[in-house]
């Protein structure tokens, strides 16, 4: 994914401490997201009385940070949303509302394909390098006799976390990255063929939050990586790279 090396004031560091604290909490309590296929398989203990019980006493506990993290991400999310109406003056593909319709089909797509074990029904969706990974991916679980079983059921919301304007090969806004956070109403567990019985996750539906990556190619976005939503504060730290005209005038403007 990204490389480099970011750069933290000592408070800065402080809240990135704590909100590893809050992530582990969520990561062992919440559903979880694969590092693979359009979700995750959702744990049987996010589900449970002692963990909802353990999950509200941590919220408690951090809630004043919780808080302060929330608001963090609230303006970081407004940043990225008015860096990408300014940007769809110069760059159609940028329009919010034309990308949530693409990831929306994208993402509806990716578990169509993945409930059927039939990744050539999303490919138009995804770039080479993602399908042919997936693909590995599936032909391994049938390999040792597995089911990955995908069931979406509604999109609960897509946010955009952060953009990078790029120009590979020398043309102006190809290889362009755009990050997400989607979360929906899923099903997702993994089974054993031969006797249907589950053997990771379970059966019952789940709301389902991951960090999806879009790189424009080919004169649209297109399915490149997905990770787990705890990520999704990496890239809010980030700064949008906007092409050299635009940052002109944003440095012109505070000048």
């Amino acid at each position: 994914m990204r490389t480099g090396t970011e750069r933290f004031s000592r408070a800065t560091l402080g809240v990135a401490l704590l909100t590893a604290l809050v992530a582990v909490g969520l990561v062992l309590l919440l559903p979880d997201v694969a590092l693979a296929g359009p979700g995750g398989i959702v744990k049987a203990a996010a589900r449970t009385t002692v963990g909802k019980i353990a999950f509200a006493l941590l919220i408690l506990v951090f809630l004043p940070f919780v808080v302060y993290i929330l608001g963090k991400r609230a303006l970081a999310i407004r940043r990225t949303r008015r860096d990408l109406a300014r940007l769809a003056q110069l760059y159609p593909q940028y329009n919010w509302l034309d990308i949530r319709q693409q990831v929306t089909a994208a993402y509806t797509w990716m578990w169509s394909a993945w409930s059927d074990e039939k990744l050539e029904k999303a490919r138009r969706f995804t770039t080479d390098w993602y399908w042919a990974n997936q693909q590995m991916l599936l032909d391994d679980w049938e390999a040792q006799g597995l089911k990955n079983v995908c069931k979406l059921y509604h999109v609960n919301h897509i946010v955009p976390l952060h953009f990078e304007h790029r120009a590979d090969h020398g043309v102006d806004g190809e290889g362009s990255r755009l990050i997400v956070s989607i979360s929906g109403l899923v099903a997702d567990y993994m089974k054993e063929r031969a006797t249907d019985k589950v053997v990771q996750g379970d059966k019952k539906s789940a709301d389902l939050e991951a960090v999806w990556t879009f790189v424009w190619a080919d004169g649209q976005w297109r399915l490149n990586m997905i990770e787990q939503d705890a990520m999704e504060y990496a890239y809010l730290e980030l700064p949008n790279v906007l092409p050299a005209a635009l940052r002109q005038q944003s440095e012109a403007a505070k000048g």
